[in-house]
């Protein structure tokens, strides 16, 4: 079997990522300055035979955003419960302030995002592959403006505001 590394994809076999787990206590693989590290119990998951082949795409898709995708034996694998992603913060253009980034998923789920000021790293755990968007605190478009539910604003309501 052929290893590939492209900028995006990283191709291994079945046998070389088993051995990578076996060295290291979990895979972890490095595409444009975004890391992602797997555990175990993800890697596990796939039921990975030694022949097989195994595609890890990573890729910087502008100055806030990233993706991930994995296929193995051809078929795509989305849940990668407990996985790593880390990046320097310089990896990311758009980043102003490390300390209030946060990222969201594609269907608009939320994860924090941790700022290791020391090594100038940010640091977040995903559970499936796809699309993330990191959002500055500082420059998001709502500002300070926090989204308040239908029911809250119903419990600032009195009598006189209802109709029966």
């Amino acid at each position: 079997m052929t290893e590939l590394s492209t900028d995006t994809i990283t191709a291994v076999s079945g046998e070389r990522l088993l051995l990578i787990l076996q060295q290291n206590g979990s895979a972890k693989f490095e595409k444009q300055g975004i890391s992602v590290t797997f555990s175990p119990d993800t890697v596990n998951g796939w039921k990975i035979n030694a022949e097989d082949e195994i595609q890890i795409g990573i890729e910087k898709t502008s100055e806030t955003a990233f993706s991930l995708r994995i296929f193995v034996r051809g078929g795509e694998v989305t849940e990668v419960p407990g996985t790593v992603v880390e990046f320097q913060t310089s990896v990311f253009g758009g980043i102003q302030s490390p300390e209030t980034v946060k990222a969201e998923d594609v269907q608009g789920n939320q994860y924090a995002v941790n700022y290791q000021e020391k090594q100038n790293v940010l640091r977040m755990e995903i559970s499936q592959t796809g699309d993330y968007f990191l959002i500055d605190g500082e420059s998001e478009s709502m500002g300070d403006q926090t989204a308040v539910s239908y029911t809250h604003l119903r419990a600032h309501e009195t009598d006189s505001y209802l109709v029966c």
